[in-house]
C-alpha cells in the first residue's frame, strides 16, 4: 500500500494504491483533503479526489485509506468501521518535529475505525523542512496500542496481526454506538 501522483485527463491527483503479486497495482483512493502551505502545496499541485472513502477488498483484507491530512477527518474512520475495514492505510509525508502528534492521530483513527492503522513516512532530508520523520507504525484497533514503529535506524517493521481482532473491535465501545 502506498501513494503516488497520477494524471487523469490532464488533472493531477495523489492516488492511494494497493499492490499484490496477482493483480499488480490497483488505484483505490484519490486524496481529497489537500493542505497548501510551505513544503506541502498539495492543493496547488493536485485536484481533490472527491469524497469517496470506499473500502477496497484484497484477497486477505478490507482496506480503507486516509492519506496523511485525511487521517484528521475522523468521520471517514467512523464510516470505514461501519463498512468493515480491517486495515486503515495512512501513508504520510511529515517532518520529524511532528512525530508525536501524528502517532496520537493514528491511535485515535485506529480506535474510531476499529481497524489496524498502518502508516509509512518519508525518511531523510526534507530540504527547508529539515528532516522527514521516517516514522511509520502499526497500531491495534481495540485500544489504540502502538504495536511498533519504524525510524531512520530501523526502517522496516513486520508484525503478524490477526484481522479477526479488527472485526471483534467493531462490536465494542465506541464503535457500536449508533449515530
Amino acid at each position: 500500500m502506498g501513494t503516488r501522483p497520477i494524471v487523469v485527463e490532464d488533472t493531477n491527483y495523489n492516488l492511494g494504491f494497493v499492490w499484490d503479486s496477482e493483480g499488480g497495482e490497483q488505484g483505490v483512493h484519490k486524496k481529497h483533503y489537500l493542505p497548501d502551505e510551505d513544503g506541502f502545496w498539495e492543493a496547488t499541485w493536485y485536484a481533490p479526489g472527491g469524497q469517496e472513502f470506499t473500502p477496497h477488498r484484497t484477497r486477505r483484507a478490507t482496506v480503507g485509506y486516509a492519506i496523511c491530512t485525511e487521517m484528521w477527518f475522523l468521520q471517514h474512520a467512523r464510516e470505514y468501521s461501519k463498512q468493515g475495514v480491517q486495515l486503515l492505510a495512512c501513508p504520510r509525508a511529515t517532518p520529524s518535529g511532528t512525530v508525536e502528534k501524528w502517532i496520537v492521530g493514528g491511535r485515535v483513527a485506529a480506535v474510531v475505525s476499529g481497524a489496524f492503522c498502518l502508516s509509512s513516512n518519508f525518511s531523510g532530508n526534507a530540504g527547508e523542512l529539515g528532516e522527514w520523520a521516517g516514522s511509520g507504525w502499526i497500531i491495534e484497533p481495540e485500544e489504540g496500542r502502538l504495536l511498533g514503529t519504524t525510524s531512520p535506524e530501523a526502517p522496516f517493521l513486520t508484525l503478524d496481526i490477526d484481522l479477526n481482532a479488527a472485526d471483534a473491535a467493531k462490536r465494542t465501545y465506541p464503535r457500536y454506538v449508533l449515530d
